[in-house]
Order: C-alpha cells, then sequence, then structure tokens
C-alpha cells in the first residue's frame, strides 16, 4: 500500500467491498517506483495468516515475516531473515497445518541459492536456516507447492533445469 508520500508498506486487505488495509509493516520505505519485490502470504488450517516480504526502508532493511493470530487484524513482531548482503530477495511463505516454510533467494556473488526456514509451531520459533539448493547460471524465484500435506520446493535454473524437491510434511 502508498502511505504518505510514497511509503511502500505492506498492507492486507480483505476484498469483501467492506474492509479497509490492515497496516502489517512500519518500515517506512519511500520509493517513487514500484519495489518489484511483491509480499506473499498462505493461510494455514487454524486460520492464522503468515506473511512475508522486502523492504528497504532507513532503518530496517531485508526480508521480514510476521504471522497473525486473529485473522489479520493484529500481526506479531516482524522478524528479519535472510542475508542483506548477500542480496536476499522475493520470500515465498507456505503454512501447512502447524507448519510454516519459508524460502527465499541470495546471490554470494558467484552463485545463486535458495535458503529455507521452518517452523513446527505456526511461526513461533525458527529451525536455522538451510540452504537447499544452488546454482552459477541464471534462475527464477522460489516457489512452494503443496497438496496440504507436504511442501515442495520448485526452483528453475538454466544449468540444473527445474528443480523439484520434497522439503517438509506437514505432520512432522
Amino acid at each position: 500500500h502508498i502511505y504518505g508520500r510514497n511509503v511502500r508498506d505492506h498492507a492486507l486487505l480483505k476484498l469483501d467491498g467492506k474492509s479497509q488495509p490492515v497496516r502489517v509493516s512500519y518500515d517506512h520505505w519511500e520509493i517513487a517506483a514500484c519495489p518489484h519485490h511483491g509480499g506473499a502470504i498462505s493461510i494455514d488450517t487454524h486460520n492464522n495468516y503468515h506473511l512475508t516480504w522486502f523492504n528497504n526502508g532507513p532503518e530496517r532493511h531485508g526480508l521480514f515475516y510476521a504471522h497473525s493470530t486473529d485473522q489479520g487484524k493484529t500481526f506479531s513482531t516482524a522478524i528479519n531473515v535472510g542475508n542483506y548482503d548477500a542480496q536476499a530477495a522475493h520470500p515465498f511463505v507456505l503454512a501447512i497445518k502447524q507448519n510454516v516454510y519459508l524460502v527465499w533467494k541470495e546471490f554470494d556473488g558467484k552463485q545463486s541459492s535458495i535458503q529455507l526456514m521452518r517452523s513446527s509451531d505456526q511461526g513461533n520459533t525458527w529451525q536455522p536456516t538451510k540452504t537447499l539448493s544452488t546454482t552459477d547460471a541464471a534462475s527464477d524465484h522460489p516457489l512452494l507447492i503443496s497438496d496440504g500435506n507436504a511442501a515442495w520446493l520448485s526452483w528453475n535454473t538454466a544449468k540444473q533445469g527445474l528443480i523439484f524437491m520434497a522439503i517438509g510434511s506437514g505432520d512432522k
């Protein structure tokens, strides 16, 4: 959403014709252009909302995650994830039952990598970051796919082609 004069903070809006935007981030990223770093949302079976986004505000920058247990009325304190110096970008989130998977792409100057963080308690605590795959060729942004029980990473690279990798089960 655009707040004030070109402040690009993230908001959530239910498309019911009655709701007003609920501000999710307070990062004050002012840019007179489209940031090209959209956020991602996943709603779990308990109706908790899980959101992730990129921000390049004056005080906080990088990737962030927050969740809501009251259907988007309020949000947890946002946590910073990824390595900003490695150009962490384009996060994607997927919630399956009590598990939350968060992936993003980083670039160290030679290789792009896909990083994963996983929570088994609806986004309250997180396991250490894990590198899922790397490439030294062109690549797209990571996506997460689910059948309602298991989670898979989908990542297309120029060198390896489409990588389709199981990353977890909703039962664990």
